[in-house]
């Protein structure tokens, strides 16, 4: 598939749309026996919710709440020491949140991606982390020695070839006689119709399983964040509005009205399992002693 970062037009936007639809169809087959397949129920919603602003999207919120609630302490015991590679980290934002969200259990934290970011220059000049800019073929060579926990947010649907940075990580756990834990969150097929031209693909449980089979020996579980009813407050309040429309989406005339409608969004997905999430986390688990998620 092309890649959507940057404008396209015409025929490509047709490719866009059709490529994408037909790699979405049949979610269900073909998964991976041992990826396990369950909707993510917040347990500390209220406790967290005022600490996120009001008018992100619905799958930020769903997913800075899901990290949230990541169980910090038992990643620790674990890991010993949680020391993090952020790959295509962007500004690199979510160093700092994960810091604070972990209760300051990280003790390294590394972020890579092929654009240098403004805001490196201070974070750099914290011990605790290191931001660099490489190029998509050096990862593994990248990879700081003594990493435990592989992370990216919003970050796999902008790989051109995703299965190769797995490839690479798979690699580097191979080679490691340590516990290592990645958290992947990205979007679902349903971000295709609330996104438009954004990133190369969508992932479904089937395309998941291509990734969770190179980890043969690992525990993985994949949770759908989110369902219809986000999906609905998404598509009302910034899709139609910003994208079709072109007239800025709603989520700034009224935060609060939008906050609100949010936190019922999250609520009513959660009574029920989602067939259609709208975002997934993907934990995959490696020579842990115990299973934390």
């Amino acid at each position: 598939m092309i890649s959507v970062d940057e404008p396209i037009g015409g025929l490509k936007k047709i490719l866009h749309f059709l490529g994408n639809a037909i790699n979405n169809l049949f979610p269900s087959a073909h998964i991976d026996p041992r990826l396990k397949i369950k909707t993510y129920r917040y347990g500390a919603l209220a406790e967290n919710w005022e600490k996120i602003p009001k008018t992100v999207s619905p799958n930020r919120k769903l997913s800075d709440l899901f990290l949230m609630e990541l169980p910090w302490q038992k990643i620790q015991q674990e890991l010993k020491e949680i020391r993090v590679l952020d790959a295509g980290c962007g500004s690199g934002r979510y160093g700092p949140q994960l810091v604070e969200w972990s209760g300051k259990r990280i003790t390294r934290y590394a972020g890579i991606d092929t654009h240098e970011q403004p805001d490196w220059t201070q974070l750099n000049a914290e011990p605790l982390y290191n931001f660099k800019k490489i190029s998509a073929h050096d990862f593994k060579k990248q990879i700081p020695v003594g990493t435990n926990f592989f992370f990216t947010q919003s970050a796999l649907e902008h790989f051109t070839e995703d299965l190769a940075y797995f490839e690479q990580v798979r690699e580097y756990v191979e080679s490691m006689d340590f516990p290592i834990m990645q958290v992947h969150l990205f979007p679902s097929s349903a971000c295709l119709r609330l996104y438009l031209l954004h990133g190369v693909r969508q992932y479904t449980p089937r395309t998941v399983s291509k990734i969770t089979r190179l980890f043969s020996g690992s525990d993985s579980v994949l949770f759908g964040l989110g369902g219809r009813a986000c999906v609905h407050l998404h598509w009302k309040s910034i899709t139609w509005p910003r994208l079709i429309l072109g007239q800025g989406d709603r989520r700034e005339e009224n935060p609060d009205e939008y906050d609100t409608a949010l936190r019922q969004a999250i609520e009513a997905d959660m009574r029920a399992d989602q067939r259609s999430p709208d975002f997934y986390a993907l934990i995959i688990q490696s020579r842990f002693s115990k299973k934390l998620i």
